[in-house]
């Protein structure tokens, strides 16, 4: 699918996406949970669809409304009513969250991702489940899973993913504090998160999920180079969220944001300067970084970037094809991890762009060419994944 990005700025206040990290979490703990629990403030990202319909084949009675879910019964009590193969779509998240949510279950369940998941690594997954004494059969997706697992003090290999040891957590709550990380590179704060979700509901049955930085932040960027922005539905700074330090960046170029009863304003800036950003706690982060680096005044470093390699796309591959026709340029530096971006004296116009199919490279896309004149942008449709609304609020 495409769309015709136009040059315009018509919105200066709009209403923030929420949190798929924290919804998905929220689910598979609330899935397992035997007492009813409520969900409030809903996204409807495509990985939190697919996350409500793989727990519904699971046998969940799911009841949602347009302000909240509420989750009526539990897993794996209702797995007589489960279905064999659970389709968990192409999220990272929703895949190993469920791959380990079967395994407190005593049937067997094949999960069936799509075919961007497979390729996506998952050796961590299978060396859980191995300690888990579950029986598994595969090596890759589609793959079969029999529980019940039997939970066990183990460390977790977190170089690729941290997603591995936070399903661990949640569908293993009762032993969260027996899994500990190791060789963590990157995302730090989404374990931290699932923490918080964990302990928070354990407490309150009813979880209101927070507003989401990673898809605030291509607006923030946007205001900041024009005319400012502002959310009337973000009262606080979410510093479990790593993609929050786009209002770090926002105070060290010396400019100015304001939350009050009201919402968040984001102050526009004068100009760019040349930066350097550590981007190991907010990888999500770094094409609205790049998207910056290119309006900047001098080349920008992009630091720690690696895992970028094994997202939707390689991530840092796509950066560099859709900053290339705008006269940006590019150098990855793999020894130390970082990205080299240098901004031409004025980025250049297209009259169209193809980039990779994955949301947040097309998001960054779409921020360039409204920049530059507009333009046609193709893959449109893969927004969906995480922000269902970026066009209507571009």
């Amino acid at each position: 699918m495409n769309k015709k990005i136009l040059p315009d700025f018509p919105k200066k206040k709009i209403s923030a996406p929420y949190s798929k990290s924290y919804l998905n979490r929220a689910l598979i703990l609330g899935s397992l949970l035997p007492e009813k629990v409520v969900i409030k403030n809903l996204t409807l990202a495509q990985d939190v669809v697919d996350m409500l319909e793989a727990l519904e084949q699971l046998g969940l009675d799911i009841r949602q409304t347009r302000e909240q879910i509420e989750i009526k019964n539990s897993f794996p009590a209702c797995e007589s009513k489960a279905k064999k193969t659970i389709k968990t779509g192409e999220g990272g998240t929703t895949t190993r969250f469920l791959s380990l949510l079967v395994s407190r279950g005593t049937k067997k369940y094949k999960i069936q991702p799509a075919a961007s998941m497979k390729s996506r690594p998952n050796s961590e997954m299978l060396k859980i489940l191995t300690k888990l004494k579950v029986k598994c059969d595969a090596k890759k997706f589609p793959m079969d899973i029999q529980g019940p697992g039997k939970a066990t003090e183990m460390s977790v290999d977190c170089s690729e993913s941290t997603q591995f040891l936070s399903a661990l957590k949640l569908v293993y709550f009762e032993n969260q504090k027996s899994f500990k990380p190791s060789k963590i590179k990157n995302s730090a704060k989404y374990l931290a998160m699932t923490d918080f979700v964990i302990d928070k509901m354990l407490k309150n049955k009813t979880f209101e999920i927070p507003v989401d930085y990673s898809g605030m932040a291509n607006f923030m960027a946007l205001g900041l180079v024009n005319n400012g922005v502002y959310f009337d539905n973000a009262f606080e700074k979410d510093s479990l969220q790593g993609d929050s330090q786009i209002l770090d960046f926002i105070k060290e170029q010396g400019g100015e944001y304001i939350f009050s009863r009201s919402g968040l304003e984001i102050k526009p800036l004068k100009k760019i300067e040349a930066f350097t950003w550590d981007c190991s706690d907010c990888l999500d982060l770094v094409p609205v970084l790049a998207f910056l680096a290119s309006l900047s005044d001098g080349e920008c470093v992009l630091e720690n970037i690696k895992n970028l390699e094994m997202k939707e796309s390689n991530r840092i591959k796509s950066i560099e094809e859709v900053l290339a026709p705008f006269g940006v340029k590019c150098y990855y530096d793999q020894k130390n991890e970082s990205l080299q971006i240098t901004p031409p004296t004025v980025l250049r116009k297209n009259a169209s762009l193809s980039p990779a199919s994955d949301h947040r490279i097309v998001m960054l896309g779409a921020l360039l060419l409204k920049m530059t004149g507009g333009g046609r942008l193709e893959n449109c449709e893969s927004v969906n994944k995480s922000y269902p609304d970026f066009f209507e609020h571009l």
